[in-house]
């Protein structure tokens, strides 16, 4: 229904190409992320939630990992467009505020709570994005995995602040490149006993 814009009245946004839209060497960016964990010996298992999948750019690399995440994002216009694409599964997709993740899943409920290329983090919106880092250990099960991209290294210190004193340990790890857009730093840590 989304994607026939029936839940959308007056939806001014037109489909795009998917070359426009969606970046291979994202997807292998992604990809990479999980070469350098699987050499530190962490890989995904289990329930999978992907927080702020947005269009699907990272949900496409997790797919072709063999991963197969819940994925959830506010924006629905991005969703439409992954789900036009073919990239976002329609059945493991849900428009859902991240901010209220505990309303819907029970404390445990995920094995791996991860989400890339959060949108800016700053000074001005902390709050939010530490109450997102919140409600995603909240779901999360004892010592599942937590794993968060961002652009820069004072994103991943914010993410990192508010995952510590959500019971996560972990670490930020430089994840930089010459290109210097996406997944440039990185936290991954593990959800401590409560």
């Amino acid at each position: 229904m989304l994607v026939n814009r029936n839940l959308c009245p007056g939806c001014a946004v037109r489909p795009e190409s998917y070359g426009s839209v969606f970046s291979e060497n994202r997807v292998r960016k992604v990809a990479e992320i999980f070469d350098v964990l699987q050499k530190k010996g962490i890989y995904p298992e289990g329930r999978l939630l992907e927080v702020c999948c947005g269009n699907g750019m990272s949900t496409l690399a997790l797919y072709r990992l063999g991963l197969n995440p819940l994925a959830v994002e506010i924006n629905k216009c991005t969703v439409c467009q992954g789900l036009e694409q073919g990239v976002l599964n329609p059945q493991r997709t849900v428009v859902m505020d991240a901010t209220a993740l505990s309303r819907y899943f029970e404390p445990g409920s995920f094995d791996a709570v991860m989400g890339f290329m959060l949108g800016l983090v700053y000074e001005f919106n902390k709050d939010l994005w530490v109450n997102i880092m919140r409600e995603a250990a909240s779901v999360a099960n004892e010592g599942a995995l937590m794993l968060f991209t961002v652009s820069s290294k004072t994103e991943a210190e914010i993410l990192a602040g508010a995952l510590l004193r959500a019971g996560v340990n972990g670490e930020i790890v430089d994840n930089t490149d010459s290109e210097g857009t996406y997944d440039q730093w990185f936290f991954v840590g593990r959800k401590q006993k409560v």
